[in-house]
């Protein structure tokens, strides 16, 4: 009996030590309130789309010509090891590129990190990237100087990446986006929502991003500039898990199991 109920606890432990029963870190855009919007336009400024749970939507630019915004979480996250996912969805035209970008960043400017002006997906400008960050890129490109969108993981001003094909983030399709970093290495996938097209990256770039970021934990938000000629872009379903380390799920098992274990003998003798 004592064994059974022994061997029912280390399960427990074990279960609630798995990465896929972390809790979500993000959930949504709620009401806005916890977030900071920043643009360097006058135009409408972001909208918020209310749904049910996780659904809520941001129209993060408009329809109007050369806006650059960005929104961060203005609490700091873990990001030794995460997985996030969002729905992105761009329509509009798009002679002249534009595009967003998740950021994870501790750069001077903080939560009002913005692009000065349209340029570099609203992840940096005239000055160049934003030190103490990292972003991954969706860059809806220019169909006549760059055919077919591209994807990329940036580590200031280096650049990993390249072509989404065969989903295509002009399609004017909801894309599913799903990151995955394990402490090296960052994983992509993509998947249209509207034709089930995927496209996965494995980025072969290895870096340790507290290093990066000059810290454990770090701002998450997204930047976004549109054309010349104005396009819409939508983020919804935003989540961002911040998962303990394999380190630490070891800890939590020693720390639950050890004690109950001893307890356990005492009882028997």
């Amino acid at each position: 009996m004592r064994a059974s109920c022994l061997n029912r606890l280390v399960t427990l432990a074990y279960l609630l030590a798995m990465p896929g029963l972390a809790q979500a870190s993000i959930i949504g855009f709620g009401d806005f309130s916890g977030f900071t919007i920043n643009q360097t336009d006058h135009n409408l400024a972001p909208t918020l789309f209310p749904a049910a749970g996780i659904a809520s939507k941001i129209e993060l630019t408009n329809s109007a010509a050369s806006e650059a915004r960005s929104i961060f979480y203005d609490t700091p996250q873990t990001i030794s090891h995460f997985t996030a996912s969002f729905t992105y969805q761009a329509i509009g035209n798009f002679d002249d590129g534009g595009g967003t970008c998740l950021w994870i960043e501790n750069s001077p400017q903080g939560v009002n990190a913005i692009t000065p002006a349209y340029d570099f997906w609203g992840y940096g400008g005239a000055t160049g990237f934003f030190p103490n960050s990292a972003g991954v890129v969706l860059d809806l490109a220019s169909p006549i100087l760059i055919p077919g969108t591209q994807t990329a993981l940036y580590i200031h001003a280096t650049g990993d990446g390249g072509p989404t094909k065969p989903v295509n983030l002009l399609s004017g399709n909801p894309i599913s986006v799903t990151l995955s970093y394990n402490g090296s290495h960052l994983s992509e996938t993509l998947t249209d929502l509207t034709t089930g097209n995927s496209h996965s990256t494995q980025y072969s770039t290895s870096f340790n991003l507290p290093t990066v970021v000059g810290g454990s934990t770090a701002l998450i938000g997204f930047g976004a500039v549109n054309a010349v000629t104005g396009n819409e872009q939508f983020i919804s379903n935003f989540q961002f898990n911040a998962v303990p380390e394999p380190s630490t799920f070891a800890l939590l098992v020693t720390a639950l199991v050890l004690p109950l274990a001893r307890l356990l003998r005492r009882r028997a003798t």
